[in-house]
Formats: structure tokens, sequence, C-alpha cells
């Protein structure tokens, strides 16, 4: 088992890639703690781990924008484990509106949601992490965040864009302290919330397009995310940090 004996903390680990992460990490050995904005799909989740790893799974409720919700998640693992090995920064926001319309507030929630809640995770979990000397940060960025996709999603895109580069930030700060920061950049993800609403916003045509865009002509599905955070989240990626990694079946090559 890739990650025995490891803690993890994935945020928006309730449903689709969190779910899919926190699965895939259970399963290799790791004691996973999930936070999220709804307590249904956190039960949910942490059922679906118990069946398939046999392992309980703690789960918070978690405004990642907030500080005071990550540092008592934060605190929750420290006190309950001792330590964080790995954090997961996956809790994201997408919704659509073309720039010449879009209002200051949807703009700000994405930027609350996937930037401010990348940073605040990684601030706080990474001061844990360095009085260690090591540690994974693994952040949930997407393809949007290389190219300007979908249409009408700029703030999302921006957003996604800034969390690539400050993974890469965070990498050649954090690295010299022991700690790992990488990104994984996925495309077109089935069983997702994201996924869901862009099939609703397209009136069901943007399945097909995302089918087609991609060279494997199919969606991805959440545990194939998890298989390459587990990647990052071992000691096989000891000698990768600063990189962002596109999993999107071929719909984007840079």
């Amino acid at each position: 088992m890739l990650l025995k004996d490891k803690v993890a903390v994935v945020t928006g680990g309730s449903y689709g890639i969190g779910r899919g992460i926190a699965k895939v990490f259970a399963e290799n050995g790791a004691e996973v703690v999930i936070c999220a904005r709804g307590e249904k799909r956190l039960i949910e989740t942490a059922e679906i781990i118990m069946a398939s790893a046999g392992k309980k799974t703690p789960y918070l409720l978690c405004d990642v924008s907030k500080r005071e919700d990550v540092e008592r998640v934060v605190g929750f693992a420290m006190n309950e484990y001792g330590r964080i090995d790995v954090l997961v920064n996956n809790a994201g926001l997408q919704k659509y509106s073309p720039l010449l319309d879009m209002p200051d507030q949807l703009w700000d929630d994405h930027f609350a949601i996937n930037v401010k809640g990348v940073f605040l995770f990684t601030q706080v979990a990474a001061r844990e992490m360095v009085k260690r000397g090591k540690g994974k940060i693994i952040n949930i960025a997407s393809d949007s965040g290389c190219a300007p996709l979908p249409d009408n999603a700029s703030a999302y895109c921006a957003t996604k864009a800034a969390v690539i580069s400050l993974t890469r930030n965070a990498a050649k700060e954090l690295g010299p302290l022991g700690v790992h920061c990488n990104s994984i950049s996925p495309g077109a993800i089935g069983d997702t919330a994201m996924m869901d609403y862009y099939i609703e916003y397209t009136k069901g045509e943007g399945l097909q397009h995302c089918i087609n865009g991609a060279a494997l002509k199919r969606l991805g599905k959440p545990e194939e995310i998890g298989s390459v955070a587990l990647f990052l989240a071992s000691g096989l990626s000891d000698f990768i940090t600063g990189e962002n990694i596109l999993v999107t079946g071929g719909d984007l090559m840079v």
C-alpha cells in the first residue's frame, strides 16, 4: 500500500474528484479526513470509503474561504493523528457567465473558493508540515487554467491559472523545507458536480462535446484523478515538485 500509515486531508471531499481521491487514498492505506460544505454527501462518502477500504473517514463541514474553518480542520487532523502527510486542495467552484455580463459577486466567489481556499489550507497545513520537514501538497487545478475553455468561464479559468502559479511559487518556497507541491489539471470528468452543471448549462449538448474533444473519446473518472494524486502523494514522486500534470484524456496537449 503506497500510503500506509499516512494522514491525508482532502478538501471538497464529499463528491466527484474529491471523493475519488479520498477513496483511492484510503484503499492504499491512508487515514483520510474529508471536508466540504454539504453534510449529506460527506456522510455518503464516508460510507462509500468504509465499504471499499474498511476505514472510518472523519468528515467536517468547512468553508475553505474562511480561515477559522481551515484552522479547525487542520487542528482536528493534528489532534486526531498528530500530523498531516498529504493535503489535497480540491474544493472548487465553477459557474458560467459572459464576461460582459458577469456580476462582481460571481468573480469574487470564484477567487474566494478556488484561490483563497488553496492559499489558506496550504499555509495552515504547511506550517505543520515544515515542523517535521516533510509533506506533500496536491492542488486540483484544471485544463481551464491552461486554455480558455469552456466558453463563458473566464472567472473559473483565471482562478485555475492562479492555482497553477501558486503551486509553483509554493513549491519554490517550501521545497527547501521538505514540502512538495504539485498540481493536477483534470479535463472533463464524469460524476462530478461541475460536469452535471455543465451538461445542464449546455442543455445536454456539452456531454458529447466533451467526449468528442478527448483523444480517448470518453469522460474521465474521479478515481482516475485519484490514481494520479496517489502517485504525487506517495514516495514514487519524491523528486517531483512544482509540476502541473494534465489528466484530460487528450482533450488538451501542451
